[in-house]
């Protein structure tokens, strides 16, 4: 299965440009825009589960595997390292996000299923980490409740405008304001109808729409399993 796919721009003169996916038996690449594929080096991992190029260094890529481990690259991919500050005890997937205009600040949804605060009913937690270095060191900002979905829908989102600005999702949708330390619902699945105001259930992937700029256009796009979901105002109280 293809997880992920990541396409580098052309390089000058080539007729075609370079693309990389995350799949359930590794990373491969192509260089022929998809025509044929090779596998990418060895990770230690099979199951990978996110694939993000760093928008302000193209030779800088981050992916995510099925048990939360997290690897760099500064080459484009011809050699990968380990995450440092990642302790390995995902029971799920982990998810990426580059914050498009503060390139070297990239967030990881980890499904770690910590239990949730007593007297709570909202299922178990994961864990947000924050990288100032493009992934090379992480450091725990946040958890929200992801439930039970982590190892099927995980999904977090960077405000281009303000990387303290998260959308993270599994079997609900959560917003933050104050990067990543604290998370408010901003989705209710039981009340969801085609057509309605609340984004389905189970998450898999946010995205800007194009020209983001925060005020006149702050549409983002959620995929899930209800299909693709959007919201003119990404602020809405």
């Amino acid at each position: 299965h293809v997880m992920r796919v990541a396409a580098f721009a052309k390089a000058p003169g080539a007729a075609t440009r370079r693309l990389l996916a995350a799949t359930s038996s590794g990373l491969y690449e192509s260089e022929d825009e998809g025509q044929t594929w090779v596998a990418n080096g060895d990770l230690g991992v099979n199951l990978l589960y996110d694939l993000k190029i760093s928008p302000g260094d193209r030779a800088r890529l981050a992916v995510a595997s099925a048990n939360g481990e997290l690897q760099y690259t500064d080459d484009g991919g011809s050699n990968w390292y380990q995450a440092s500050e990642m302790p390995n005890y995902a029971q799920g997937f982990a998810s990426l996000a580059y914050s498009q205009n503060f390139a070297p600040i990239v967030y990881a949804a980890v499904d770690s299923r910590d239990a949730p605060p007593a007297g709570t009913n909202y299922g178990p937690l994961a864990r947000v980490y924050r990288s100032a270095d493009s992934g090379e060191h992480f450091t725990q900002v946040g958890t929200f409740p992801m439930g039970f979905q982590g190892c099927y829908a995980n999904a977090i989102w960077v405000d281009p405008t303000d990387p303290n600005n998260l959308l993270a999702g599994g079997l609900e949708m959560y917003r933050s304001t104050d990067g990543g330390a604290t998370f408010d619902k901003v989705s209710d699945w039981s009340s969801f109808s085609f057509g309605g105001r609340t984004v389905h259930a189970d998450q898999h992937v946010i995205v800007s729409a194009p020209d983001f700029n925060g005020t006149t256009n702050a549409k983002v796009y959620v995929g899930s399993d209800g299909g693709i979901a959007s919201v003119d105002d990404v602020y809405f109280t």
